[in-house]
């Protein structure tokens, strides 16, 4: 089992995409997660493999959050890895507050970046020089350079191979995700489009370096079930808690408990029932009829928010197009 946790919504930038943006109701320390709620989660699964940590972001929280979670884990014998996926803008103001916890061997720190729609300010944007920067200083206090996680969207798609130049760059490996409706931003970028910039990523040569390029040929490869973006049985390993206000949100997905959908009974979960809340909602399953005939089924129909965002956007057809053109450049390149 793997847990996503956002400690909080708040965040100290302000990105167009970003869910956490609308959701946030407050900018109130009482309405962050209680993180007694991560440790019945460890009670239940002591097999968590990883507690993944996105936001708001995460270093809005103070750090003995994350001080009391390594705690659990050390005094149960876990190997549970506590990944932070943070912008890194309050470690590089406060260095001094996080490196304590940031050296802590149960810790992993990833980062973010965009070559737009991510702005520190109203009117500052992180540029790539700033980037750069906080990743330097990072390296000098830790050894080694973060990887990032970037959103795709139709504004900055035409900069993909741009985000994966500056991975190989740094010699790190980078994480492409096409933009899901919830927050904020009520566009997507559709899965077939995002397939073809996978293949355009692969015939730079760039594949080494982004994550879900290399899902993408395992999965041609092999017909295996990977992880995300391409994994029907999501809500059988993974699972999601979020804090709401005056409450909390506990999910088997992010994207969807960011919508407040198919949410799990924490109570019940935790007394040792087990849901699977994805698999019974037929509209979850498939973009069209067409597609249970389809040898792009698995890829098209993989992610569940996926299949509901397409089609609320009415971009079944468009993605449908997109597909069967990555399909037809699959052939052309010898992937199959």
């Amino acid at each position: 089992m793997d847990l996503i946790i956002k400690p909080t919504q708040r965040c100290n930038f302000s990105c167009s995409f970003c869910s956490s943006t609308e959701i946030a109701n407050s900018n109130s320390v009482n309405d962050d997660l209680d993180v007694s709620k991560v440790i019945e989660f460890l009670d239940r699964f002591p097999q968590t493999n990883s507690i993944i940590v996105n936001g708001g972001d995460p270093l809005v929280v103070d750090p003995s959050f994350y001080f009391k979670i390594i705690a659990e884990i050390r005094s149960r014998g876990l190997s549970t890895v506590l990944h932070l996926c943070t912008n890194l803008w309050d470690y590089y103001q406060r260095p001094s507050k996080w490196r304590e916890l940031f050296h802590c061997e149960e810790v992993e720190v990833g980062t973010s970046f965009d070559f737009s729609e991510r702005y520190i300010t109203k009117d500052r944007q992180l540029d790539v020089d700033t980037f750069l920067k906080i990743l330097t200083s990072f390296k000098e206090d830790f050894g080694y350079t973060p990887s990032f996680v970037s959103v795709i969207t139709k504004e900055n798609s035409w900069r993909v191979l741009d985000l994966v130049r500056l991975a190989k760059s740094l010699g790190v490996e980078c994480k492409l995700n096409y933009l899901h409706a919830s927050g904020r931003s009520k566009e997507i970028f559709t899965i077939g489009d995002m397939y073809n910039s996978y293949l355009d990523i692969y015939a730079e040569d760039l594949h080494l370096f982004e994550s879900n390029t290399k899902q993408m040929l395992k999965k041609l490869k092999t017909s295996e079930h990977t992880n995300c973006p391409s994994n029907r049985n999501c809500d059988e390993g993974i699972r999601n808690l979020q804090p709401m206000k005056n409450g909390y949100e506990y999910s088997s997905c992010g994207a969807f408990g960011d919508d407040l959908e198919y949410g799990i009974d924490f109570e019940r979960e935790m007394a040792g029932e087990f849901f699977r809340p994805l698999q019974g909602d037929i509209e979850l399953q498939y973009m069209k009829e067409e597609c249970l005939s389809c040898v792009n089924f698995n890829i098209c129909n993989g992610c569940f928010k996926t299949v509901k965002d397409t089609k609320k956007a009415n971009l079944v057809d468009h993605s449908c197009k997109s597909m069967m053109r990555f399909r037809e450049r699959v052939i052309e390149m010898g992937l199959m």
